[in-house]
C-alpha cells in the first residue's frame, strides 16, 4: 500500500447512484412450477458488457481515504493527488507529487480527500491528461428546482425538500459527479420551481412560489454566489408563473415569458418579451393556445420555419403541441402526440447524432401507475418533427418522477441529456443525477452512489454462490454483487419473483440440498406474497408452495433468520404485518416447505419493524412497531418457543433499525445502528452490546444521514484486508417504502462502528474537463 411555476398542480403550489461500469442484463428469468422438483428457471440472460472508463473509487474518512484507481489501459500512468484547487502539477514535489500506476490498478492512501475536505486528482497516460475531485458536497433532496447550464457547468437552484421547505441554496457541477454548494441561502426568496437561463453571459432566475406564494422577481448573477435583484415594471409584475427562455426571433436574442398566468383575469396565454430583463413588452394576452401550461423549448423541426418558440404537453391539453416563429402567431402542431396525460414533465432539444429532436422525459400521471409503483413515469419520448412521436424506451432505468429538471450540457464527454432531482408525488424525493446519449441507456453520476437503484426496505448480506463470498443487494428491482462494497455488479435485473417488491427478507440457507438464497415476503403494490423463493446464483429462481396449518408467509416487517437448534440450522420466521394485522409468531422449517409453529404463552406484542439476531446462546428481539406505537423493549429465547422480556432499553424506542451480531476477529458483539424513534426522527446512532442487555453509544452523532430501513452486513474485504461492517441504503424522511433514499448510501466501518468511511466513485476522463475555480 503506498502512502500519501408554480408547477402545473396545486400540489407543487405547496411542494418543494450510477455505477457506469455495471453490467447491463438483458433478457428475463422465468419462474420454475410450484413444488421445488425439475429445473430451476431458464439460463441466464447475455450479460452486455458497458462502456470502459477510468474510475476513481474511494473509502473517505475523517482524516484520510482508501483510494483506488481502475484504468481502462493497461499501461504505466501517473497519479497526482492533492487538496489545493489551483495546484500547478507540472511543478512536482510542490503541491502534488506523482504516484505511478503500472498494473492498471493501485490502492493509495491519501490524506487529501476527507469528509470535510475535498481533494483534487489528476491523472496522465500517454499523452492524455484527466481531473477529477473527490468532495462529500451534494445537494439534498427536492423536487421543482431551477436547473442551467453556466460558465460550463451544472446549476441547480432552490426547490423544495421533502419536509415541504422551499430553498434558496446554489450548487454547481463540471462534471455533474461532485458539486459544490456556491451558497447556502442566496439573497433571493426561497423559491419553486422558479426558471433560470443563461442571458448576455449572466445567469438569470426568474420568479417561482415560495409556499404558496408567487414570487415575481429576477435576480442575476455573474458567478452563481452572489445575487443582485433587477427592478421589474407593472408590465412584469401584472403577471406570475409562466416558463422563460432565452430565443432570436430575428431581432436577436431575447428574454420571453410565455403562459404566465394574468393577475387580473388569471388567463395563461400571455406572452411577453423583453431585450435587457428589464424593460418588458406584452405582445399577446390572446396567443392560440390558450389555457395551456405544457413545458417550453426552443426547437427547429426542419420544416422551413427555423428555430421556434414550442409548447409540450400540460395538464389542461395533454398531448397537444404548439409551435410559434414570433411568439404572436401560434400554430397547432397535434392534438394526439401519444405520450398521454401528463405535466410536470421535463422537454429539451437534443441531437443524440441523428439530427436534433425534441425529447419529453418522465412526468405527472393522473392516476396511479402499477407499472412503476408512482404517480410518475420513468419513460422517454423522441419527435423530429414534434408532431410523430415515439417512445425511446418505457424505462429510462431512473426512478419515476416529475418536478425534475433536464438540460443538454457537455462534462467532457460530448452533449448529453442531464437530469436532477424530482419526485414521485408518493413521498419519495430525489438528489440523484442521470445522463444519457441517446435517450435511451442513463448512467447514474452521483459521487456517493455506486449502484444505479435507490434503496429503501432493500436486503443485504453475505453469500457464496460457489465462486467467493460476496456482499449481495437486493433492491426494489434489482440484485446486485460486490467484493468489498465499492464496485458492485448487477446480477438481475428482471428477478422471477417479481419487481417492486418492498421489504421482503432474504437468508442464506442449507436446506439439505446445498446452500441457496431464500427470500421470503414482501409488500408488492398492496399485494403480499405467500410463495417462497430460493436460488443458487440470483439468477435463476424456483417458486416453492410452503406447506404448515395456518402458515403465511403473506407479510413485511418480518424477521427471517437462520437459528441452529441444537441438531441442525432450520429457518425462522418472527413477526411481521400484512394489510390486515400485526403478527407475533414464530415458524420454523427445516427445508423451506413444512412449516411449524412454535412460540407459546407470554412473548413479545405483534409487530414489524424489530429486530432478532442469534447471539450468544439464544435468539435476541429488539423494538419494532406494535399497536402502541414504536418500542424499545428486549426479549430473549433460548429457542424460539418461550420468550423473556429483558431489562434495559437505554438504545431509545426504535423501529426500522438494523442489529447485527459482529466479529472483530477478537471477539463477538452486537451493533444496532440508526432506525426511526418514538420521537418521530431518523437516528444516525451506533450502540454495542457485549451480551444483548448492556448498551453503550459511539461518539454522536454519526457521519452518515439519519436514516431507517437500511441494511448492515458484517463482512471481510478481501482487497483491504479488513474486517468491516457494510451500512447499505434507507430511507431519510419516513420508515416506510415510500421513503427519499438517503443521499449517501454506502459507508463503511473498519472500527467495530465507532468510526465511518463513505464510499464514492468518480470517472477520469481523458477529455477537457475543468475543475470549478474555488
Amino acid at each position: 500500500m503506498t502512502s500519501l411555476n408554480s408547477l402545473h398542480s396545486p400540489r407543487f403550489a405547496l411542494l418543494a447512484s450510477l455505477l457506469a461500469g455495471l453490467l447491463v442484463l438483458a433478457g428475463c428469468n422465468s419462474e420454475s412450477g410450484p413444488s421445488r422438483t425439475g429445473a430451476e428457471g431458464t439460463p441466464p440472460p447475455t450479460l452486455i458488457p458497458p462502456e470502459p472508463q477510468n474510475q476513481l473509487f474511494g473509502w473517505i474518512g475523517a482524516d484520510s481515504s482508501d483510494l483506488e484507481i481502475e484504468l481502462i489501459r493497461d499501461e504505466p500512468a501517473e497519479f497526482y493527488a492533492t487538496s489545493d484547487p489551483n495546484c500547478d502539477y507540472d511543478a512536482s514535489g510542490i503541491c502534488a507529487t506523482p504516484e505511478t500506476v503500472t498494473d492498471g490498478s493501485i490502492i493509495i492512501e491519501d490524506t487529501h480527500a476527507t469528509l470535510s475536505q475535498t481533494g483534487y486528482y489528476q491523472l496522465r497516460q500517454g499523452n492524455q491528461t484527466a481531473n477529477t475531485r473527490i468532495s462529500t458536497e451534494f445537494f439534498s433532496a427536492r423536487s421543482a428546482h431551477a436547473m442551467a447550464v453556466f460558465n460550463n457547468q451544472l446549476w441547480v437552484i432552490g426547490g423544495q425538500d421533502d419536509g415541504g421547505q422551499t430553498l434558496n441554496d446554489v450548487w454547481s457541477s463540471s462534471d455533474g459527479v461532485s458539486w459544490r454548494q456556491r451558497t447556502e441561502a442566496a439573497e433571493f426568496v426561497p423559491r419553486q420551481p422558479g426558471d433560470a437561463v443563461v442571458f448576455n453571459e449572466l445567469l438569470w432566475l426568474f420568479s417561482g412560489w415560495d409556499n404558496g406564494r408567487p414570487v415575481e422577481d429576477i435576480w442575476v448573477s455573474d458567478n452563481g454566489t452572489t445575487w443582485v435583484r433587477k427592478d421589474t415594471p407593472q408590465t412584469f409584475n401584472d403577471y406570475y408563473g409562466g416558463r422563460v427562455v432565452v430565443f432570436d426571433a430575428g431581432l436577436g436574442e431575447q428574454l420571453w415569458r410565455v403562459g404566465a398566468t394574468h393577475r387580473n383575469d388569471g388567463s395563461r396565454n400571455n406572452v411577453l418579451v423583453s431585450s435587457n430583463g428589464i424593460d418588458w413588452e406584452v405582445l399577446t394576452n390572446d396567443a392560440a393556445f390558450g389555457d395551456h401550461d405544457g413545458e417550453l423549448v426552443v426547437f427547429d423541426a426542419g420544416d422551413g420555419q427555423g428555430r421556434q418558440l414550442w409548447r409540450v404537453g400540460g395538464e389542461n391539453q395533454p398531448d397537444t403541441i404548439w409551435a410559434s416563429s414570433d411568439g404572436i402567431v401560434w400554430k397547432k402542431i397535434t392534438s394526439s402526440a401519444g405520450f398521454g396525460a401528463r405535466y410536470a414533465t421535463e422537454v429539451v432539444a437534443f441531437d443524440d447524432g441523428q439530427g436534433e429532436q425534441l425529447w419529453l422525459i418522465g412526468g405527472y400521471d393522473y392516476q396511479y401507475n402499477s407499472e412503476n409503483d408512482a404517480w410518475a413515469f420513468k419513460d422517454v419520448w423522441v419527435s423530429k418533427d414534434g408532431k410523430r412521436w415515439t417512445q425511446k424506451t418505457p424505462d429510462a432505468g431512473f426512478p419515476a418522477r416529475y418536478g425534475h429538471q433536464a438540460v443538454v450540457f457537455n462534462a467532457g464527454t460530448g452533449n448529453r441529456i442531464w437530469l436532477t432531482a424530482g419526485d414521485n408525488n408518493d413521498g419519495i424525493y430525489y438528489s440523484d443525477v442521470w445522463s444519457s446519449g441517446n435517450g435511451a441507456d442513463w448512467q447514474s453520476h452521483n459521487v456517493m452512489s455506486l449502484y444505479p437503484d435507490s434503496s429503501v426496505n432493500h436486503q443485504l448480506l453475505t453469500y457464496d454462490d460457489g465462486t467467493g463470498a460476496q456482499l449481495w443487494l437486493f433492491t426494489n428491482n434489482t440484485i446486485f454483487t460486490s467484493t468489498q462494497g465499492l464496485k458492485w455488479n448487477l446480477r438481475n435485473d428482471n428477478p422471477a419473483y417479481g419487481k417492486l417488491r418492498h421489504d421482503s427478507q432474504v437468508v442464506a440457507f442449507n436446506d439439505g440440498q446445498g446452500e441457496r438464497l431464500w427470500l421470503v415476503g414482501g409488500n408488492m403494490l398492496g399485494r403480499y406474497d405467500a410463495k417462497l423463493w430460493a436460488s443458487r446464483d440470483g439468477l435463476r429462481w424456483e417458486k416453492i408452495t410452503p406447506k404448515g396449518n395456518g402458515f403465511s408467509a403473506a407479510r413485511k416487517g418480518h424477521q427471517l433468520l437462520v437459528f441452529n437448534n441444537g441438531v441442525r440450522d432450520q429457518l425462522m420466521l418472527i413477526g411481521g404485518v400484512n394489510a390486515t394485522s400485526k403478527h407475533n409468531d414464530v415458524w420454523v422449517s427445516t427445508n423451506g416447505i413444512d412449516w411449524e409453529q412454535i412460540a407459546t404463552g407470554e412473548r413479545f406484542s405483534p409487530r414489524h419493524g424489530h429486530q432478532v439476531v442469534a447471539f450468544g446462546d439464544g435468539l435476541w428481539l429488539f423494538g419494532g412497531t406494535d399497536d402502541n406505537g414504536i418500542q424499545g423493549d428486549i426479549w430473549f429465547s433460548a429457542d424460539g418457543k418461550t420468550w423473556e422480556k429483558k431489562a434495559g432499553d437505554a438504545y431509545g424506542a426504535r423501529t426500522e433499525h438494523q442489529v447485527v451480531p459482529y466479529n472483530d476477529g477478537v471477539s463477538t458483539k452486537l451493533i444496532m445502528i440508526g432506525g426511526y424513534g418514538s420521537d418521530a426522527e431518523n437516528k444516525n446512532d451506533v450502540w454495542t452490546s457485549p451480551n444483548g442487555t448492556d448498551w453503550t453509544q459511539y461518539e454522536h452523532p454519526m457521519p452518515f444521514t439519519a436514516r431507517s430501513t437500511h441494511q448492515v452486513a458484517p463482512y471481510f474485504d478481501p482487497i483491504g484486508k479488513k474486517y468491516s461492517l457494510l451500512l447499505v441504503g434507507g430511507g431519510s424522511n419516513r420508515p416506510s417504502e415510500y421513503s427519499t433514499p438517503a443521499p449517501d448510501p454506502v459507508w463503511r466501518s473498519t472500527t467495530h462502528g465507532a468510526s465511518w468511511e463513505m464510499g464514492v466513485k468518480v470517472p477520469f476522463h481523458f477529455q477537457p474537463n475543468p475543475i470549478d475555480d474555488e
